[in-house]
C-alpha cells in the first residue's frame, strides 16, 4: 500500500483512524460529527486501494449532527 496516501488519509481532520490489516484493503473510521451517509451514523468505510479511500474521505464524508448509534 502507498504509505504516502495512507499518511494523507490519516492527516485528514475528519479521520479518527485507518486500519490497514484487512487483506481486502484499508478501512477508515471517521470522527464523530462526520458520516458517509447523510441520513445515518455511518463512520466506517473500506476500499480496495488507498487512492479510492482518500477519494471517498474527501468527497463522500459529510458533516453529521446525529442521532448517533453509540
Amino acid at each position: 500500500m502507498s504509505k504516502m496516501l495512507l499518511s494523507r488519509i490519516r492527516s485528514d481532520p475528519k479521520v479518527e483512524r485507518v486500519d490497514t490489516d484487512d487483506p481486502c484493503g484499508p478501512i477508515v473510521t471517521l470522527k464523530k460529527g462526520w458520516s458517509f451517509d447523510s441520513l445515518q451514523d455511518n463512520r466506517v468505510l473500506g476500499e480496495d486501494t488507498p487512492a479510492r479511500l482518500l477519494h471517498s474521505v474527501r468527497h463522500m464524508a459529510k458533516p453529521y449532527a446525529g442521532p448517533y448509534d453509540d
